[in-house]
Parts: structure tokens; C-alpha cells; sequence
């Protein structure tokens, strides 16, 4: 006699929900471990990117015995034919170190002889490629992009006329008044008398706190007495969250940022719920919007004047962080970041 097939007995709904909530609860536990792997991966590749930045400031330094400044002439006694940081503008230094940084060919179709000023706009700014008639400004570069950053896009123009630049040259711990109208003084800076020219506005050593000033200065190694290791040459920077940051990686007044504000102080950027209020949390607020952040948690990455790259938590004892801005304040800052 044949056998009978097995008989074959279905799922019952109360197997189908466990088997559900099992498997919720596996995506539920995966989901965190796959997010953090992700904000790892990007958060190195933010760091990847500054450590290119900091190579790009040795080559130039190598090649110039300087590091790359922001504008060109301060003033017309600086150029001695009467243009000045605002009409004679050759850009930020990132426009410096295009060719650093594998740019070249952009660089090239520059005219870094052009001095006019047209319509509010210095005329270098306003340049356009011949090549694909987009304006430079337009041009995103990604290794200006931090890939945790939230930006809509690459291209990102939070403010409709300017690619993005999540970082910024260091003025340290520099005088930074706030608009008298903002109702916050908290982080002035300045605290070892070295950088006492409101904003980094000059174009001299004397008054400047950190490797960069605002105006058209910068500094040699030499001017780095605390030594290069010790002393912050760029930092992260969220754009949306500053004032002057909105004008992007080419334009000569954009990145001038300070240590006076503490890392990630928390900001009402642009069309942000609060945005339009005052105080410290402003976005105009100069001395905490002007001020080093990212999106990684509990901190910011930073490229040192050797070239290294350093993740500064954002709990830093704040006069160690001064000192860390500063480059020749003298002190010794002691054991921080991830060293």
C-alpha cells in the first residue's frame, strides 16, 4: 500500500505576529549599529577632507614661506595705488589653494589681476568660467563639503548664490564684538592680549590672534610660537547656522571665524524656528555664529597648523580651547582631543 503524503499544517496568526516582532525587534536593534556605521564612515570622511586642506596649507607654505590670506590689499596704504581689501579682493583662501588641492585648472581660468568693484560686489567674485558660463562663486568643491553636513544638496546654496564651504580658516582667539543690538556679550575673546583687532579687520601680525586674520595677513610657521601641533588652522563651520558664512568658499568675506564662541553653541540659523530672535543664539550674533560646529556628535574636527586632524569635543575646558586658537599665547594647553 502507498503512504499517505504528511499532512501540512498552516501558520496560525499568533506564530505570524511573533515572528514579526522578532524580526521588528532585530530592524530595531540593527538600525542604531547601521546609523552609527554611517555617521562613522561620513564623520571620517570629513576628517579625510580637512587632512587634505592641511596637506594643501604645508605645500603652500613650502612654496609661498606663508600660509594662503583672505582679500588682497587691506588698504590703499598696504597696495600703494589706492585699492583696498573690498574692491581688490582675489577671493578667500581656499581660491589660494585650488592648485593645493588638485583645482588647478580652475585656478587657471581665474583673472587674478582683475581690481574693480561693481554693483556691491568686488569684481572678482563675480567672475564667470568661459568654459561652462557658471559663475566660480556657483561651483561647489567637495572637498570643501563635509559629507554629515546637512545640506539639500551638493551644490547647496542655502542663501541661492553661492556653493557651500563647510570650513574655515581660524582667526583664534580673537576680539569679536557682537551688533550692539543683539544683547550678548558673553564670549568677546581676545584673552591673551594678542588678537585685539576687532574681527581680525587688519593686515598686520600684531593683533591677530590665530594663523588667519579677516583682512589680508596670515601667518608664516614662524609666527606659530606655541607651536604647530598646538594650534588650530581650520576648523568645521555649518554655514546656514552664520552670518558671513552664507557667502561661501570663494568670497574674501566669508570665513572669518573665531574660537571665542564655544564649539557647537547652540544657533537659530537661517529660517530656523527662532532665527529672527536676539541674543547669544542669534545667527547675526557675530561671536557665537562666527564660531566653529558640526553635526558630529559631542564635538568638531579640526586640521592643526602641522597638518594633523584633531576631533575636539565640544565640552572642552574653554580656556584650553583659547589657548588651542591662539598661536603665541605662551601657555601650555596640556593633554586634549584625541591625541
Amino acid at each position: 500500500m502507498s503512504k499517505s503524503p504528511r499532512s501540512r499544517r498552516a501558520f496560525t496568526l499568533v506564530e505570524l505576529l511573533v515572528v514579526i516582532a522578532i524580526i521588528g525587534i532585530l530592524v530595531a536593534m540593527l538600525l542604531p549599529a547601521l546609523q552609527a556605521a554611517r555617521a562613522a564612515a561620513r564623520k571620517a570622511q570629513c576628517s579625510n577632507h580637512l587632512k587634505q586642506i592641511g596637506i594643501a596649507l604645508q605645500n603652500y607654505h613650502e612654496t609661498f614661506n606663508m600660509l594662503p590670506m583672505n582679500g588682497n590689499y587691506f588698504w590703499g596704504h598696504q597696495s600703494h595705488n589706492g585699492w583696498t581689501w573690498y574692491t581688490a579682493s582675489h577671493g578667500s583662501i581656499f581660491v589660494k589653494l585650488l592648485p593645493q588641492m588638485e583645482y588647478g585648472t580652475m585656478w587657471d581660468k581665474m583673472n587674478m589681476r582683475q581690481f574693480c568693484w561693481v554693483n556691491g560686489q568686488a569684481c572678482f567674485e563675480e567672475q564667470i568660467d568661459p568654459d561652462t558660463g557658471k559663475q566660480f562663486r556657483t561651483m561647489y568643491i567637495p572637498t570643501l563639503l563635509c559629507p554629515a553636513a546637512n545640506h539639500p544638496g551638493p551644490e547647496d546654496d542655502i542663501w541661492g548664490h553661492s556653493a557651500a564651504c563647510d570650513y574655515a580658516p581660524s582667526l583664534g582667539s580673537q576680539a569679536t564684538p557682537a551688533p550692539g543690538w543683539m544683547y550678548c556679550n558673553l564670549y568677546y575673546g581676545n584673552f591673551f592680549g594678542g588678537g585685539f583687532w576687532g574681527h581680525g579687520n587688519w593686515f598686520k601680525s600684531e593683533g591677530i590672534s590665530g594663523c588667519f586674520a579677516r583682512g589680508s595677513w596670515a601667518a608664516r610657521f614662524r609666527d606659530i610660537t606655541d607651536g604647530t601641533s598646538n594650534t588650530i588652522a581650520i576648523g568645521e563651520i555649518l554655514p546656514h547656522k552664520m552670518d558671513h558664512g552664507r557667502n561661501g568658499w570663494l568670497h574674501f568675506n566669508s570665513l572669518w571665524v573665531s574660537t571665542a564662541g564655544p564649539i557647537n553653541f547652540p544657533v537659530f540659523g537661517w529660517q530656523e524656528r527662532g532665527y529672527w530672535g536676539r541674543g547669544c543664539n542669534n545667527w547675526q550674533n557675530w561671536q557665537t555664529s562666527q564660531g566653529f560646529k558640526s553635526t558630529h556628535r559631542g564635538g568638531a574636527q579640526f586640521a592643526m597648523a602641522d597638518g594633523s586632524t584633531q576631533f575636539i569635543t565640544d565640552d572642552i575646558d574653554y580656556m584650553t580651547y583659547q589657548r588651542l586658537g591662539d598661536r603665541h599665547d605662551g601657555e601650555a594647553v596640556g593633554r586634549w582631543g584625541n591625541k
